[in-house]
């Protein structure tokens, strides 16, 4: 029996039910949802470095304030006179004025505080302890909390000249940690700012029991910071980065879908054609062709066979067509020129009173890459250019520019010493205008007309006609798909010599063919 090339469809996956986009958004909330999970006991830890980070910059952010109003007090340098006249009292309110934070301002000299932009001339006395910070820091600068009769906090900013004189300005605390304040407050963590030993009143006052609580301490001034975290603090920030929970699951979810295209594609007849080609998995058959009145093998015909490693046998009217679409029908046809080369030339004493044949889509023959391939092959196999004969199928219409193109290409590669032979006349619209055209060596008659002789009478006129035709056009006829001894007997009695067909034999491998070739033949269906 003759072995079936159907193309089967992929079986379907037990996972078929569920759609590509919907397994996207099944993969999604997989992941979103895992990654919420996580993200709950991770976010204890992620949380508590946040907030490190956060008292860091908020520690430094404080200690920025310091230095800025340090900078603003020095720029009065040596300009205050120790009368402190109204002048004087001008330019310390004036300062005072241009400062975002400062109150009031007062110049010191020794231990005594002799002007103030409030008041003008003053006698009040310093803290001894403080002047010895001022003087003994690095910065020439000390910060101090102090508390009035009013039982108002009041922070004082010293920033020594030198020679025991200097200045301070007086903030308020509010404003001092406004920028910081709103910071945390909006974080939810509940905070304590100390100046010494003493602390700045909080909006945000500590938990008896915290669940975490970060110390932060100035290297250069007496302050420091305390954050303490509650459920509040976690779930603030669980919130805050639920965003890089759904960009981690969107990420996921689309590593997924680029993973699914990619086995999906690599599943699919496409892609399995494409590596096929690349690979040349892609095989060549011989169908010999017989001529009926010697009984002998004249020639044969180069038929691609595909073995797919999970669907079996696919037709080459599956793949043929496909490769067309793809863009690579050049290859695939290179290939086959490299495989019946190869045959050619390792079979050069059995082959030698033989042809091969390769059908060329008409595609091809307007591709002026594709025609030089063929000119060039021809230089390089000059010995068996004459072996070969080019079919060219009606698969494909032409316009009148293609078609001129197509005709002068042919004529090209007959100089070059190809034959050239049209495939399947009579199943297409531009046969008869093809071969008016241009001169061919063989007409190869449909199968469909070949199968049509024993079930339709009016095909045998049809057959008739076409076979007188090649005889005025000086073309050899080869009648395409004979598969009954009645059919070699009625192309027999229509003249015509050359039989293809099951009913001498199937495509088969080149060794085969060879051994085939080679053995006295009786005419018989070989399966």
């Amino acid at each position: 029996m003759t072995q079936s090339y159907q193309y089967r469809e992929p079986e379907r996956s037990r996972e078929s039910w569920c759609p590509l986009n919907y397994k996207v958004v099944c993969m999604f909330i997989l992941i979103f949802s895992g990654t919420v999970i996580l993200s709950g006991f991770v976010s204890i830890y992620a949380a508590n470095q946040h907030a490190k980070a956060y008292g860091d910059r908020a520690l430094t952010e404080l200690e920025r304030s310091i230095d800025n109003i340090s900078q603003e007090l020095r720029v009065l340098y040596s300009t205050i006179s120790p009368q402190c006249s109204d002048y004087d009292k001008f330019k310390l309110r004036l300062q005072g004025y241009e400062s975002k934070m400062i109150q009031e301002v007062k110049a010191y000299s020794r231990n005594h505080f002799f002007c103030s932009s409030y008041e003008g001339r003053i006698d009040d006395r310093m803290n001894r302890h403080t002047l010895d910070v001022i003087e003994r820091s690095t910065h020439a600068t000390s910060i101090a909390l102090t508390t009035s009769e009013l039982m108002s906090s009041q922070l004082t900013v010293f920033a020594s000249t030198g020679k025991g004189r200097g200045y301070s300005a007086t903030i308020h605390p509010n404003q001092f940690l406004s920028d910081v304040s709103n910071t945390l407050t909006s974080e939810q963590y509940h905070y304590e700012v100390r100046v010494g030993t003493q602390a700045i009143p909080s909006s945000q006052p500590l938990f008896d029991n915290p669940d975490t609580e970060l110390y932060f301490a100035s290297h250069r001034y007496p302050i420091s910071l305390r954050i303490q975290l509650g459920n509040a603090a976690y779930q603030t920030y669980f919130i805050n980065h639920i965003w890089q929970t759904g960009l981690f699951a969107c990420l996921f979810a689309c590593l997924y879908l680029l993973y699914f295209q990619n086995r999906r594609s690599k599943n699919s007849i496409e892609f399995a054609l494409r590596e096929a080609i690349h690979e040349h998995k892609i095989k060549v058959h011989l169908q010999p062709i017989i001529d009926i009145y010697s009984q002998t093998v004249v020639g044969s015909e180069a038929l691609n066979r595909w073995y797919h490693p999970k669907q079996g046998y696919i037709s080459p009217d599956v793949f043929v067509p496909l490769a067309e679409r793809l863009g690579l029908i050049n290859e695939l046809t290179q290939n086959t020129f490299a495989m019946i080369t190869r045959i050619l030339n390792q079979n050069k004493v059995e082959l030698a009173h033989q042809y091969i044949s390769v059908n060329l889509s008409r595609q091809l023959i307007t591709q002026p890459e594709f025609i030089e391939f063929l000119l060039d092959y021809a230089d390089k196999n000059v010995s068996i250019v004459a072996q070969i004969l080019l079919e060219i199928t009606e698969d494909h219409n032409l316009d009148d520019q293609e078609l001129e193109v197509a005709i002068a290409s042919l004529s090209r590669l007959k100089e070059k010493g190809f034959r050239i032979a049209i495939d399947d006349f009579g199943t297409g619209y531009s046969g008869l205008d093809f071969i008016r055209q241009h001169t061919f060596n063989v007409m190869k008659i449909d199968k469909v007309f070949i199968n049509g002789l024993r079930k339709n009478e009016a095909i045998a006129p049809v057959l008739v006609s076409m076979i007188e035709l090649a005889r005025e056009l000086d073309m050899t006829v080869i009648a395409e798909g004979a598969e009954t001894q009645e059919q070699i007997t009625q192309l027999r009695q229509l003249g015509v010599q050359y039989v293809q067909g099951f009913y001498y034999s199937r495509a088969i491998p080149p060794k085969d063919f060879v051994s085939f070739g080679q053995q006295p033949f009786v005419g018989q269906l070989i399966c």
